[in-house]
Protein backbone atom coordinates (compact mmCIF):
# COMPACT_ATOMS: atom_id res chain seq x y z
CA UNK A 1 0.00 0.00 0.00
CA UNK A 2 2.80 2.44 0.86
CA UNK A 3 4.58 1.70 -2.43
CA UNK A 4 1.31 2.27 -4.30
CA UNK A 5 0.74 5.56 -2.47
CA UNK A 6 4.25 6.76 -3.34
CA UNK A 7 3.78 5.74 -6.98
CA UNK A 8 0.44 7.59 -7.14
CA UNK A 9 1.96 10.67 -5.51
CA UNK A 10 4.85 10.71 -7.97
CA UNK A 11 2.50 10.36 -10.96
CA UNK A 12 0.22 13.13 -9.69
CA UNK A 13 3.14 15.40 -8.94
CA UNK A 14 4.61 14.77 -12.39
CA UNK A 15 1.26 15.68 -13.92
CA UNK A 16 1.04 18.92 -11.94
CA UNK A 17 4.68 19.74 -12.75
CA UNK A 18 3.94 19.52 -16.48
CA UNK A 19 1.37 22.30 -16.04
CA UNK A 20 3.63 24.62 -14.04
CA UNK A 21 6.12 27.08 -15.57
CA UNK A 22 9.61 25.51 -15.53
CA UNK A 23 11.02 28.61 -13.84
CA UNK A 24 8.68 28.07 -10.88
CA UNK A 25 9.70 24.43 -10.55
CA UNK A 26 13.37 25.36 -10.71
CA UNK A 27 12.90 28.07 -8.07
CA UNK A 28 11.29 25.55 -5.72
CA UNK A 29 14.18 23.14 -6.08
CA UNK A 30 16.91 25.76 -5.92
CA UNK A 31 15.53 27.21 -2.67
CA UNK A 32 14.95 23.80 -1.07
CA UNK A 33 17.55 24.46 1.62
CA UNK A 34 15.16 27.02 3.10
CA UNK A 35 12.61 24.28 3.73
CA UNK A 36 15.28 22.20 5.49
CA UNK A 37 16.25 25.15 7.69
CA UNK A 38 12.64 26.04 8.48
CA UNK A 39 11.77 22.46 9.50
CA UNK A 40 14.79 22.30 11.77
CA UNK A 41 14.03 25.69 13.29
CA UNK A 42 10.41 24.76 13.99
CA UNK A 43 11.62 21.81 16.03
CA UNK A 44 14.61 23.42 17.74
CA UNK A 45 12.68 26.56 18.74
CA UNK A 46 9.87 24.51 20.26
CA UNK A 47 7.26 26.02 17.94
CA UNK A 48 6.41 22.67 16.35
CA UNK A 49 5.65 21.21 19.77
CA UNK A 50 3.40 24.13 20.77
CA UNK A 51 1.20 24.09 17.67
CA UNK A 52 -2.13 22.31 17.98
CA UNK A 53 -5.48 22.29 16.20
CA UNK A 54 -6.46 25.77 17.45
CA UNK A 55 -5.12 28.69 15.40
CA UNK A 56 -2.91 30.93 17.52
CA UNK A 57 -0.90 34.04 16.79
CA UNK A 58 2.89 34.17 16.84
CA UNK A 59 2.61 36.25 20.04
CA UNK A 60 0.78 33.41 21.80
CA UNK A 61 3.13 30.75 20.48
CA UNK A 62 6.32 32.47 21.71
CA UNK A 63 5.09 33.54 25.12
CA UNK A 64 8.14 31.96 26.78
CA UNK A 65 10.53 34.33 24.96
CA UNK A 66 12.43 31.61 23.06
CA UNK A 67 12.02 33.72 19.89
CA UNK A 68 11.03 37.33 19.37
CA UNK A 69 7.57 37.78 17.92
CA UNK A 70 8.68 39.16 14.55
CA UNK A 71 11.12 36.29 13.88
CA UNK A 72 8.49 33.75 14.95
CA UNK A 73 5.89 35.32 12.66
CA UNK A 74 8.25 35.17 9.70
CA UNK A 75 9.34 31.62 10.48
CA UNK A 76 5.74 30.43 10.78
CA UNK A 77 4.75 32.23 7.59
CA UNK A 78 7.63 30.53 5.77
CA UNK A 79 6.61 27.20 7.26
CA UNK A 80 3.09 27.76 5.94
CA UNK A 81 4.52 28.58 2.51
CA UNK A 82 6.18 25.14 2.29
CA UNK A 83 3.18 23.34 3.79
CA UNK A 84 4.61 22.56 7.23
CA UNK A 85 1.85 24.45 9.10
CA UNK A 86 -1.51 26.00 8.21
CA UNK A 87 -2.21 29.72 8.26
CA UNK A 88 -5.76 30.50 9.41
CA UNK A 89 -6.63 34.18 9.57
CA UNK A 90 -3.93 35.82 11.68
CA UNK A 91 -2.99 32.59 13.40
CA UNK A 92 -1.22 29.31 12.75
CA UNK A 93 -2.19 25.74 13.51
CA UNK A 94 -0.64 22.35 12.96
CA UNK A 95 -1.43 20.09 10.02
CA UNK A 96 -0.49 16.48 9.33
CA UNK A 97 3.09 17.45 8.42
CA UNK A 98 3.48 19.43 11.63
CA UNK A 99 2.57 16.30 13.57
CA UNK A 100 5.61 14.60 12.07
CA UNK A 101 7.79 17.35 13.56
CA UNK A 102 6.29 17.17 17.06
CA UNK A 103 8.64 15.34 19.42
CA UNK A 104 6.07 13.15 21.16
CA UNK A 105 4.77 11.33 18.06
CA UNK A 106 5.58 7.62 17.58
CA UNK A 107 6.67 8.29 13.99
CA UNK A 108 8.17 11.72 14.58
CA UNK A 109 10.89 12.94 12.22
CA UNK A 110 11.87 15.78 14.53
CA UNK A 111 15.43 14.42 15.16
CA UNK A 112 15.93 13.95 11.42
CA UNK A 113 14.79 17.52 10.74
CA UNK A 114 17.23 18.98 13.26
CA UNK A 115 20.11 16.84 11.98
CA UNK A 116 19.57 17.82 8.34
CA UNK A 117 19.34 21.48 9.40
CA UNK A 118 22.41 21.23 11.64
CA UNK A 119 25.70 22.97 11.01
CA UNK A 120 27.35 19.54 10.87
CA UNK A 121 25.30 18.51 7.85
CA UNK A 122 24.90 21.85 6.08
CA UNK A 123 28.61 22.66 6.24
CA UNK A 124 29.33 19.45 4.37
CA UNK A 125 26.78 20.29 1.68
CA UNK A 126 28.19 23.82 1.39
CA UNK A 127 31.48 22.27 0.20
CA UNK A 128 29.83 19.69 -2.04
CA UNK A 129 30.78 20.98 -5.50
CA UNK A 130 34.37 21.98 -4.76
CA UNK A 131 35.01 18.70 -2.94
CA UNK A 132 33.63 16.36 -5.60
CA UNK A 133 35.48 18.33 -8.29
CA UNK A 134 38.69 17.68 -6.36
CA UNK A 135 37.84 14.03 -5.73
CA UNK A 136 37.48 14.67 -2.00
CA UNK A 137 34.78 13.94 0.58
CA UNK A 138 32.67 17.08 1.21
CA UNK A 139 32.36 16.34 4.94
CA UNK A 140 36.14 16.03 5.31
CA UNK A 141 36.73 19.21 3.34
CA UNK A 142 34.25 21.08 5.55
CA UNK A 143 35.24 19.67 8.94
CA UNK A 144 38.82 18.47 8.54
CA UNK A 145 38.00 14.87 9.50
CA UNK A 146 35.53 12.12 8.64
CA UNK A 147 31.97 11.89 9.87
CA UNK A 148 32.54 8.84 12.09
CA UNK A 149 35.48 10.49 13.85
CA UNK A 150 33.33 13.61 14.21
CA UNK A 151 30.44 11.76 15.83
CA UNK A 152 32.73 9.73 18.09
CA UNK A 153 34.40 12.91 19.37
CA UNK A 154 31.14 14.46 20.62
CA UNK A 155 28.69 12.53 22.77
CA UNK A 156 26.01 15.14 22.04
CA UNK A 157 26.44 15.00 18.26
CA UNK A 158 26.70 11.22 18.30
CA UNK A 159 23.43 10.95 20.22
CA UNK A 160 21.78 13.49 17.88
CA UNK A 161 22.77 11.43 14.83
CA UNK A 162 21.66 8.18 16.50
CA UNK A 163 18.22 9.67 17.23
CA UNK A 164 17.91 10.88 13.62
CA UNK A 165 18.70 7.40 12.29
CA UNK A 166 16.28 5.92 14.82
CA UNK A 167 13.50 8.14 13.45
CA UNK A 168 14.19 6.90 9.93
CA UNK A 169 14.29 3.25 10.99
CA UNK A 170 10.95 3.50 12.80
CA UNK A 171 9.26 4.55 9.56
CA UNK A 172 9.67 1.15 7.94
CA UNK A 173 10.70 -1.20 10.74
CA UNK A 174 7.28 -2.86 10.97
CA UNK A 175 7.23 -3.51 7.22
CA UNK A 176 10.78 -4.88 7.26
CA UNK A 177 10.22 -7.38 10.08
CA UNK A 178 7.03 -8.57 8.36
CA UNK A 179 9.06 -10.07 5.49
CA UNK A 180 9.73 -13.84 5.32
CA UNK A 181 13.38 -13.63 6.39
CA UNK A 182 12.41 -12.63 9.92
CA UNK A 183 10.02 -15.54 10.45
CA UNK A 184 10.80 -18.60 12.56
CA UNK A 185 13.97 -17.25 14.13
CA UNK A 186 14.82 -18.10 17.76
CA UNK A 187 17.55 -15.44 17.90
CA UNK A 188 18.68 -12.38 15.94
CA UNK A 189 21.80 -10.21 16.19
CA UNK A 190 21.30 -6.62 15.00
CA UNK A 191 24.75 -5.46 13.85
CA UNK A 192 25.33 -1.70 14.20
CA UNK A 193 21.62 -1.48 15.01
CA UNK A 194 21.65 2.04 16.43
CA UNK A 195 19.30 2.59 19.34
CA UNK A 196 17.41 -0.62 18.61
CA UNK A 197 14.34 0.51 16.64
CA UNK A 198 14.49 -2.40 14.21
CA UNK A 199 15.22 -4.99 16.89
CA UNK A 200 12.35 -3.66 19.00
CA UNK A 201 9.98 -4.05 16.05
CA UNK A 202 11.24 -7.60 15.45
CA UNK A 203 10.77 -8.57 19.10
CA UNK A 204 7.24 -7.18 19.15
CA UNK A 205 6.29 -8.90 15.89
CA UNK A 206 7.84 -12.25 16.84
CA UNK A 207 7.21 -13.08 20.51
CA UNK A 208 9.46 -16.17 20.43
CA UNK A 209 12.50 -14.14 19.33
CA UNK A 210 15.51 -13.31 21.51
CA UNK A 211 17.71 -10.41 20.41
CA UNK A 212 21.29 -9.18 20.58
CA UNK A 213 22.21 -5.59 19.73
CA UNK A 214 25.82 -4.74 19.00
CA UNK A 215 26.77 -1.05 18.78
CA UNK A 216 29.18 1.58 20.04
CA UNK A 217 29.10 1.94 23.86
CA UNK A 218 27.49 5.40 23.86
CA UNK A 219 24.68 4.24 21.56
CA UNK A 220 24.11 1.06 23.57
CA UNK A 221 23.13 3.22 26.55
CA UNK A 222 20.42 4.89 24.46
CA UNK A 223 19.23 1.47 23.33
CA UNK A 224 19.03 0.24 26.92
CA UNK A 225 16.56 2.99 27.76
CA UNK A 226 14.45 2.07 24.73
CA UNK A 227 14.16 -1.59 25.69
CA UNK A 228 13.49 -0.73 29.33
CA UNK A 229 10.60 1.53 28.31
CA UNK A 230 9.21 -1.17 26.00
CA UNK A 231 9.47 -3.88 28.67
CA UNK A 232 11.76 -5.90 26.38
CA UNK A 233 15.08 -5.72 28.20
CA UNK A 234 14.70 -9.31 29.41
CA UNK A 235 14.73 -10.53 25.80
CA UNK A 236 17.75 -8.49 24.65
CA UNK A 237 21.48 -8.74 25.22
CA UNK A 238 23.33 -5.48 24.64
CA UNK A 239 26.89 -5.81 23.35
CA UNK A 240 29.09 -2.70 23.13
CA UNK A 241 31.70 -3.38 20.46
CA UNK A 242 33.48 -2.16 17.35
CA UNK A 243 31.65 -4.15 14.67
CA UNK A 244 34.71 -4.08 12.42
CA UNK A 245 36.62 -6.00 15.09
CA UNK A 246 34.04 -8.51 16.34
CA UNK A 247 30.38 -9.36 16.61
CA UNK A 248 28.79 -11.96 18.93
CA UNK A 249 29.22 -15.51 17.68
CA UNK A 250 26.83 -18.36 17.08
CA UNK A 251 23.49 -16.63 16.52
CA UNK A 252 21.05 -18.22 14.06
CA UNK A 253 20.57 -14.92 12.20
CA UNK A 254 22.20 -11.51 11.77
CA UNK A 255 20.74 -8.31 10.33
CA UNK A 256 22.37 -5.14 9.00
CA UNK A 257 19.94 -2.35 8.18
CA UNK A 258 21.27 0.61 6.20
CA UNK A 259 24.79 -0.18 7.37
CA UNK A 260 26.69 -1.22 4.25
CA UNK A 261 25.68 1.99 2.46
CA UNK A 262 27.87 3.91 4.93
CA UNK A 263 31.04 2.33 3.51
CA UNK A 264 33.00 1.82 0.33
CA UNK A 265 33.28 -1.69 -1.11
CA UNK A 266 36.50 -2.54 0.76
CA UNK A 267 35.11 -1.60 4.18
CA UNK A 268 31.71 -3.13 3.45
CA UNK A 269 33.46 -6.37 2.50
CA UNK A 270 35.57 -6.24 5.66
CA UNK A 271 32.45 -5.86 7.81
CA UNK A 272 30.70 -8.73 6.06
CA UNK A 273 33.75 -10.92 6.63
CA UNK A 274 33.67 -10.16 10.38
CA UNK A 275 30.00 -11.10 10.48
CA UNK A 276 30.60 -14.26 8.45
CA UNK A 277 33.35 -15.40 10.84
CA UNK A 278 30.87 -15.18 13.71
CA UNK A 279 28.19 -17.21 11.93
CA UNK A 280 27.82 -20.98 11.85
CA UNK A 281 27.24 -22.50 8.40
CA UNK A 282 23.61 -22.15 7.39
CA UNK A 283 22.96 -19.15 9.63
CA UNK A 284 20.82 -16.47 8.03
CA UNK A 285 21.96 -13.00 6.99
CA UNK A 286 19.45 -10.22 6.40
CA UNK A 287 20.55 -7.06 4.60
CA UNK A 288 18.07 -4.17 4.58
CA UNK A 289 18.86 -1.50 2.03
CA UNK A 290 17.35 1.00 -0.39
CA UNK A 291 18.22 -0.52 -3.74
CA UNK A 292 19.29 1.20 -6.91
CA UNK A 293 18.42 -0.39 -10.24
CA UNK A 294 18.67 -0.06 -14.01
CA UNK A 295 15.00 0.88 -14.44
CA UNK A 296 13.18 4.05 -13.38
CA UNK A 297 15.01 6.23 -10.87
CA UNK A 298 14.27 5.31 -7.26
CA UNK A 299 13.81 8.79 -5.73
CA UNK A 300 14.58 8.00 -2.10
CA UNK A 301 17.51 5.68 -2.84
CA UNK A 302 18.99 8.25 -5.23
CA UNK A 303 18.76 11.09 -2.72
CA UNK A 304 20.18 8.98 0.10
CA UNK A 305 23.02 8.04 -2.27
CA UNK A 306 23.84 11.74 -2.60
CA UNK A 307 23.80 12.11 1.19
CA UNK A 308 26.34 9.27 1.34
CA UNK A 309 28.45 11.06 -1.27
CA UNK A 310 28.38 14.26 0.80
CA UNK A 311 29.07 12.77 4.22
CA UNK A 312 30.87 9.43 4.03
CA UNK A 313 34.20 8.10 2.79
CA UNK A 314 32.94 6.18 -0.22
CA UNK A 315 29.54 5.12 1.10
CA UNK A 316 26.86 4.57 -1.54
CA UNK A 317 23.56 2.91 -2.32
CA UNK A 318 23.94 -0.26 -4.35
CA UNK A 319 21.91 -2.52 -6.58
CA UNK A 320 20.87 -6.03 -5.59
CA UNK A 321 23.53 -7.35 -7.97
CA UNK A 322 26.27 -5.26 -6.36
CA UNK A 323 25.27 -6.39 -2.88
CA UNK A 324 25.13 -9.98 -4.11
CA UNK A 325 28.70 -9.71 -5.36
CA UNK A 326 29.87 -8.48 -1.94
CA UNK A 327 28.04 -11.35 -0.28
CA UNK A 328 29.62 -13.98 -2.52
CA UNK A 329 33.11 -12.59 -1.87
CA UNK A 330 32.58 -12.76 1.89
CA UNK A 331 31.29 -16.32 2.11
CA UNK A 332 27.53 -16.04 1.64
CA UNK A 333 25.07 -17.64 -0.75
CA UNK A 334 23.37 -15.58 -3.49
CA UNK A 335 20.57 -13.60 -1.83
CA UNK A 336 16.83 -13.73 -2.31
CA UNK A 337 15.37 -10.22 -2.52
CA UNK A 338 12.11 -9.37 -0.78
CA UNK A 339 10.55 -5.98 -1.48
CA UNK A 340 8.71 -4.48 1.48
CA UNK A 341 5.64 -2.27 1.28
CA UNK A 342 8.01 0.68 1.84
CA UNK A 343 11.09 1.74 -0.14
CA UNK A 344 13.37 -0.74 1.66
CA UNK A 345 14.21 -4.23 0.43
CA UNK A 346 15.41 -7.22 2.45
CA UNK A 347 18.11 -9.45 0.96
CA UNK A 348 18.12 -12.89 2.59
CA UNK A 349 21.26 -15.01 2.37
CA UNK A 350 23.03 -17.65 4.44
CA UNK A 351 26.55 -18.50 5.48
CA UNK A 352 28.16 -21.17 3.29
Amino acid sequence: MARLAVWAYQRLRAGVDRLAPPELLLAERITGVAGTAVAGALVSSGLAGRLDDRPRSARELVSDGALDRDSAERLLRGAAAVGLVDRVGDGFRRNRLTRGLQPDGRRTLAPLATFFASETNLRAWSRFLEAVRAGEVPFRRAHGHGIWEHLAASEEEGAHFARAMDALTRLDADAVVDTPGFSGLPGLCDVAGGTGALLEAALLAHPELQGVLVEAPSVVQLARRRFERAGLLGRVRLEPADVFARVPEGLPAYVLKDVLHDWDDARALALLEVVRQAMPPGARLLLVELLLGDGPVEPLASLVDLQMLALTDGGRQRSAEELGALLRKSGFAPPVVHRTRTASSVLVSEAV
